[in-house]
C-alpha cells in the first residue's frame, strides 16, 4: 500500500481505527446476553413461548438527509432464550396506522442488518444464550407522513435437523419520537470535508453499542468524523507527522449558543496511524468539549488538540465561536474532528439523536471505499443544502467565514 495515497490508507485509518475502535472495546466487553445483564426486554405483543427476547433500544425521529429521503433509524437486541439455535429467515416491518408492509428483507438480505454477539463472521443464526442486534434505517420521501407506530414479524427457524420447526413472533413494537432534529451551525470552517462513518445504521458510528448505567445505549449513532482531503489523500508529506494532514490544528466552532458542561485538554497527541492502547470509556474521546444546547440536546467534539481547548465548564459560549483546535488525542489514528449530538450530558452514556446543519454545500460522495475502487461522485443538484443532515462519506463545505 502506497503511504501518499489514499481512500484505502484514510478507510483503514478513520473508518475502522478510529470510529470502530471507540465502540469496539464497549461492544465486545457488553453484548453478553441479556439474562447476564439482568435488562427488561420489550415484550409488547409477545408471548412467553417467543424463542427470542426483544429489547428497543431508542425511539426514532426522522432526518432529512443529501440523498432528499428522510432517514428513521432505530435498532432492537435479539436475544436467544431457547436451548436451541435460532435462524432468522424473515424480518418484516409494518405500519399499524394506517395498516401497510415498508419493508421485508429475507434470508441473507438479513445479514448486514445484525451485529451477532461472539460470532466470528456475519450470520443470521443465533446460538442458545446468544444475542444480536438488528440495525435498520427506514427511509421515506421528503414530503408526506411518516407512520409513528411500527410493528416488526419475525419468522424464524428453531432448531435444526430433523427437529426445526418454522415459528412467527409478532409484537416487536417502536414508536417514533415526534421532536424533530435540531438545527445548529457549523462546527468547522471551509471545504473538502468528508464525513466519515456518517449516517445511517450501516457505519461504525451507528452500530457503537455499549452498556452503560444498566442500560443500551448508542452515543455516537449519528456521529460524523470530519477529515479533510486534497486530491487523493488528508496529508501531503510525512504521514506519521500530525502536522502533515490538512485538517490539523483547524478551529473548532461551537454549533449553537449554549453553556460548556465539560472539557478535557491534558491528552497528548497520537503518532499517526497508531491509535493508544483501550484504558477507559473517557479516554476514548482524548480531549474533548461537551456543549450544552439546550433542550435536552449536548454536542460533543472530540480528539482535539493538546492543549487548545479554550472554554471551560460553566462558561457560556455563541455559535461560531472557537472551542479549540482540531487534533489527534484518544482513540483515533489520525486528525480529525468527531461530532455528535446526544439527548443527555454523558457523551458516551447517553442516547445519540439526530441534528441538521443550518446551511453547506454539498460537493459529492465519495463511493467504493469499501471495494477497494474509490471513486468519487458528483452531488445531485442543489448543492447549496439547508437543514440536512450530511450522509456517509458525504463531501460538504461549511462557509468559510
Amino acid at each position: 500500500m502506497k503511504r501518499q495515497m489514499s481512500w484505502a490508507l484514510l478507510a483503514g485509518g478513520i473508518a475502522f481505527a478510529t470510529a470502530a475502535a471507540m465502540a469496539a472495546p464497549a461492544t465486545a466487553a457488553t453484548t453478553s446476553s441479556q439474562t447476564s445483564r439482568g435488562t427488561t426486554p420489550l415484550r409488547a405483543g409477545a408471548t412467553p413461548a417467543d424463542p427470542l427476547t426483544a429489547t428497543v433500544l431508542t425511539r426514532p425521529s426522522p432526518v432529512l438527509g443529501t440523498d432528499k429521503r428522510r432517514h428513521v433509524v432505530y435498532e432492537f437486541e435479539l436475544g436467544n432464550v431457547t436451548g436451541s439455535r435460532v435462524r432468522l429467515e424473515r424480518l418484516q416491518v409494518a405500519a399499524t396506522s394506517p395498516p401497510g408492509v415498508l419493508a421485508t428483507y429475507r434470508g441473507h438480505q438479513i445479514v448486514p442488518l445484525l451485529l451477532v454477539d461472539g460470532a466470528d463472521r456475519p450470520t443470521r443464526t443465533l446460538k442458545p444464550g446468544q444475542a444480536a442486534f438488528v440495525f435498520l434505517d427506514l427511509t421515506f420521501p421528503r414530503t408526506g407522513n411518516i407512520p409513528t407506530h411500527l410493528e416488526h414479524r419475525l419468522v424464524l427457524t428453531v432448531g435444526a435437523g430433523s427437529a426445526a420447526k418454522r415459528q412467527t413472533m409478532r409484537g416487536i413494537a417502536v414508536t417514533l419520537a415526534s421532536r424533530a432534529p435540531i438545527r445548529i451551525g457549523r462546527p468547522l470552517r471551509g471545504g473538502n470535508l468528508i464525513a466519515f462513518n456518517g449516517c445511517c445504521a450501516k457505519s461504525d458510528h451507528a452500530r457503537a453499542v455499549l452498556f452503560i448505567g444498566g442500560r443500551l445505549v448508542i452515543a455516537q449513532r449519528f456521529a460524523i468524523d470530519f477529515v479533510r482531503f486534497r486530491g487523493q489523500a488528508t496529508f501531503a508529506g510525512d504521514p506519521s507527522r500530525n502536522e502533515s494532514y490538512f485538517i490539523f490544528g483547524a478551529p473548532v466552532l461551537a454549533v449553537g449558543p449554549g453553556r460548556v458542561i465539560a472539557t478535557r485538554a491534558d491528552v497528548p497527541e497520537n503518532t499517526p496511524p497508531t491509535p493508544p492502547p483501550f484504558t477507559t470509556f473517557t479516554a476514548l474521546l482524548g480531549n474533548y468539549v461537551v456543549e450544552a444546547l439546550g433542550h435536552h440536546r449536548f454536542a460533543l467534539y472530540a480528539h482535539l488538540h493538546t492543549g487548545s481547548v479554550r472554554v471551560h465548564p460553566g462558561e457560556r459560549v455563541h455559535r461560531g465561536q472557537v472551542l479549540a483546535l482540531v487534533g489527534n488525542t484518544g482513540n483515533s489514528t489520525e486528525p480529525h474532528l468527531h461530532f455528535h449530538v446526544t439527548s443527555g450530558p454523558s457523551p458516551l452514556a447517553s442516547d445519540g439523536v439526530p441534528y441538521v446543519f443550518r446551511s453547506f454545500r454539498y460537493d459529492a460522495r465519495l463511493v467504493g471505499l469499501d471495494t477497494g475502487n474509490p471513486t468519487i461522485v458528483p452531488a445531485d443538484p442543489p448543492r447549496t443544502r439547508k437543514r440536512q443532515l450530511p450522509l456517509d462519506n458525504d463531501i460538504i463545505a461549511f462557509p468559510p467565514r
